[in-house]
């Protein structure tokens, strides 16, 4: 019988006493131990990307555009926008805060605590659209929170649901559980 799965090679028992991989994953949504983690890691997981982040970073050109600068002002702002948040290579700014906080504030309070932020930020963001188009403070207003959407996503939901669901499972079945929630995003 050829085995499927890298899991079942690292199995202390013999070849012959395993159990075939496809049984090794029953237990994953029918033990209540299995099950929690699943469903934990797939919800933090589906709030990552129900969060915001993908419709900032897909239009982010066209959201300055929309706030009256032009092509190249509108470049160099979203320049701003990497050096802020983790969509730049190297951000110590933002990374190391986040690395800290993820052990000392916790895994659950940072989302609980980010979310609201966030949800706040795009708030301004999509408000400040109101405010005319001939006052500079429209421009200001939709930049501030865009950045600081990009700065409450960093150390909270950038981060938390890869190292949640790292965490999560028993060791038995991560293998397993890990590529599943991966999937969601």
């Amino acid at each position: 019988m050829l085995e499927t799965s890298y899991v079942c090679t690292l199995s202390s028992k013999p070849r012959g006493e395993r159990e075939p991989c496809a049984k090794q994953g029953e237990g994953m949504f029918t033990v209540p131990r299995n099950r929690r983690p699943i469903q934990a890691s797939e919800i933090v997981m589906f709030m990552q990307q129900f969060c915001g982040v993908n419709v900032i970073a897909y239009y982010s050109s066209q959201i300055f555009l929309d706030a009256d600068l032009s092509e190249m002002s509108a470049l160099g702002a979203l320049q701003w926008d990497g050096v802020l948040s983790t969509s730049s290579v190297c951000d110590p700014k933002v990374a190391i805060p986040a690395m800290y906080t993820i052990d000392t504030f916790g895994r659950r309070n940072l989302p609980l605590t980010t979310f609201p932020l966030m949800s706040l930020c795009l708030s301004s963001t999509g408000f400040s659209f109101w405010i005319p188009t001939d006052l500079t403070a429209r421009v200001a207003c939709v930049a501030l929170g865009f950045y600081l959407f990009g700065m409450a996503y960093s150390p909270g939901e950038g981060p938390v649901p890869f190292t949640y669901s790292a965490e999560a499972y028993p060791l038995y079945i991560r293998a397993q559980g890990m590529p599943l929630v991966t999937a969601t995003t």
